[in-house]
């Protein structure tokens, strides 16, 4: 009788014989997916507890045990009668009649192997031994156990897999009725309609199987002609020893052509590539946006158009990018032995400095201004110093077709060249009229103190200054209260004539102050000795300090207003009025700076910045060259049209430095439209 151990022992070697052979397709042909993978091992393992609830062996009894009602078979005759398992195997009364019977069964199967009409989910393994011993107890032993493999066909659209035979569900109902749990007897009659009902069985399986064949005909399982060669010159032993074995390493699955095989799913990724610039030097990969492992196959890209400018060299994409555009870029990837295909946009784009326009104003308009303009004046006199400026309209006035609202005015005192009068000033943007404004500023403040120093002693009797005393002597300190009295009165009457010009403009074009608004810079230099003495009034954004490489001094502070984005313009209402005006003493060695916002804000983004010695340190080393060598201002107007992104405003730089050129009085002017 098949013991207990044996009968789960066998029925635990079916499970794990069809996990191996899910697992072996799965590897090597990778037949399914993982989700119908999944699928059916979850269902062989329901397949297992059904079978596990419906029957138990009693190995004393002999007898089979419905677990799910807790009683034997009403079909129970006796203990001693053999219990009849039917799996397929024809079981005669005679043993020797079993295993001819046995063996033609499984020559029949390997014939439809050969035939190549099996189809994967018919596998049956016969057992290749099966022996009866009415001697002892009429006990059935067996080695191995019948096994129905039961497999799914992939669908080749979607990649689910498509049940080609009956559910699990069935199957599993099946097979636990034909585990017969009653006890009969082996009359000649019995055997007899017993091995008929096994061949009606068998007819209905294999008319199944033509069935299903003929439906799925392009779904073919080959065994190996090699190996099949083998099997026919073995014994039908051996072939039944090795037919489960070898029918698994020989299967070999048939591309169909009218049924396409199992679409591989390519992962979900993202590719892109950083932008490129026209013609700037391009080095750069293709990226993922997923974590996962993804090899770009480099050598396989290729460009949607000619002529780019860029190539593929040593796994990056180079070149010196040709067109201003997007592209796309194919190319083939990686990811756990498989090679898809993908497609990247590269995107080159223009130079930030192309995409501005130069435009003129109208014709018509009121109060034209040129666009750029440079001055250069170089003296020699006791005191060797020399002033460069230039002033240039910036990028987005250029772009919107309007003017320069910048301006700039200095002067050396003719009666007395140690006396030098420099400003600047920036017109409002949102003043229709500012250009104007600046321009009355900066040349009628000039105007009025060049007039106006010659009467004023103050600034005469700072060359008795006494250099060898410190500042706080009294004569000293005297000089110093009468200077700084001098300076901010004479600045107070400079800016309200500067403001009485700007109202009489008002009248003319009938329109407000506001129109005129304008930022304001003045400096009064006193050269004495290797000293200057240097006045200053600062209205408004913009900077003017005094440097050299130990220090920096601001000679004043910006004034933003209220509010953010708010500057001080010049006006009546500038109370309390000496907070705008500064004095100091520098050495002649020293650099004496004024520029309006549009160069200040790209250098000095910051309160702090500006304030920074190395902040101006950089200025200093980037621009030091160009003011000491230029002749008449024009390679400082090309200087200052540096482009910085944000920064596009009106541009105005004048320097005043030490200029050590023996027995030269020399000035320079020129002007041009940029």
């Amino acid at each position: 009788m098949l013991s207990k151990k044996d009968y789960w022992g066998n029925l635990d070697n079916f499970f794990s014989h069809t996990i191996d052979l899910i697992e072996m397709l799965d590897l090597k042909k990778n037949w399914i997916g993982v989700d119908p993978k999944k699928k059916l091992l979850s269902e062989l393992d329901e397949i297992k507890k059904i079978i596990n609830e419906q029957i138990d062996f009693n190995e004393k009894g002999g007898i089979f045990f419905n677990k799910r009602y807790s009683s034997k078979d009403s079909n129970q005759i006796s203990d001693t009668n053999t219990p009849t398992i039917l799996i397929g195997q024809e079981v005669l009364a005679d043993k020797e009649e079993t295993d001819l019977a046995n063996k033609k069964k499984v020559e029949e199967h390997l014939e439809i192997n050969d035939s190549d009409q099996l189809l994967l989910q018919d596998i049956v393994i016969v057992s290749d031994a099966i022996q009866i011993d009415l001697v002892k107890n009429n006990k059935i032993e067996q080695e191995g156990f019948g096994k129905d493999i039961n497999e799914e066909q992939p669908e080749s659209q979607n990649n689910n897999v498509e049940a080609l035979s009956p559910s699990f569900e069935e199957k599993s109902d099946n097979l636990t009725d034909n585990i017969s749990p009653s006890i009969q007897f082996y009359t000649p009659e019995a055997q007899k309609n017993k091995n008929e009902s096994i061949i009606q069985l068998s007819n209905a399986q294999s008319n199944e199987l033509e069935k299903i064949n003929a439906e799925f005909v392009n779904n073919e399982i080959n065994i190996n002609n090699k190996d099949q060669e083998v099997l026919a010159g073995e014994t039908n032993e051996q072939k039944t020893q090795k037919s489960s074995n070898q029918i698994i390493s020989n299967i070999d699955i048939k591309k169909s052509k009218n049924k396409s095989a199992s679409k591989i799913v390519p992962p979900k990724v993202t590719f892109s590539i950083p932008n490129g610039k026209i013609k700037e030097f391009y080095k750069e990969k293709i990226t993922i946006k997923e974590n996962i492992e993804i090899e770009i196959l480099y050598e396989s890209i290729t460009f949607s158009e000619n002529n780019l400018g860029i190539s593929v060299e040593d796994s990056f994409i180079v070149g010196l990018p040709q067109k201003i555009g997007s592209s796309v870029i194919n190319f083939n990837y990686k990811h756990q032995d498989n090679v898809y295909k993908a497609s990247a946009n590269l995107i080159i784009v223009a130079d930030p400095k192309d995409l501005w326009e130069i435009n003129e104003p109208a014709t018509a308009s009121l109060f034209p201004k040129e666009h750029g303009f440079y001055k250069t004046t170089k003296f020699n006199n006791n005191q060797d110093y020399k002033i460069i400026a230039a002033s240039r309209r910036g990028r987005s006035h250029e772009h919107n077709g309007s003017f320069r609202d910048d301006h700039f005015e200095y002067k050396i005192l003719e009666h007395d060249p140690s006396l030098v009068l420099l400003s600047v000033a920036d017109g409002a943007g949102s003043a229709k009229y500012s250009r104007e404004g600046s321009r009355l500023a900066a040349e009628q403040s000039i105007n009025f103190l060049s007039h106006k120093l010659v009467a004023i002693q103050a600034f005469q009797d700072l060359e008795k200054y006494v250099f060898d005393e410190p500042h706080t002597s009294e004569i000293n300190k005297s000089i110093v209260e009468n200077w700084n009295t001098a300076a901010i009165q004479l600045f107070r009457e400079a800016t309200d004539h500067a403001m009485e010009k700007i109202r009489q403009k008002v009248e003319n074009t009938q329109s407000s102050f506001r129109d005129f608004a304008t930022t304001l810079q003045i400096v009064i230099v006193k050269h004495v000795q290797d000293k200057r003495f240097i006045s200053s009034f600062w209205v408004g954004d913009g900077a003017v300090a005094v440097y050299n490489q130990e220090k920096i001094r601001l000679l004043g502070q910006t004034d933003g207003g209220d509010y953010v984005g708010q500057t001080v313009f010049l006006s009546p209402n500038l109370e309390p009025f000496h907070q705008y005006v500064s004095i100091t003493i520098a050495s002649a060695q020293d650099w004496l700076f004024l520029m309006s916002d549009g160069i200040s804000d790209p250098y000095f983004e910051t309160d702090s910045e500006l304030s920074s010695l190395d902040s101006w340190t950089q200025f200093y080393n980037e621009y030091k060259e160009v003011l000491n060598s230029d002749i008449d201002g024009s390679d400082l107007n090309e200087k200052i049209h540096f482009f910085k992104k944000g920064h596009h405003d009106d541009r105005t730089l004048l320097v005043l430095l030490p200029h050590n050129e023996p027995n030269l009085s020399l000035t320079v002017e020129s002007f041009t439209d940029v």
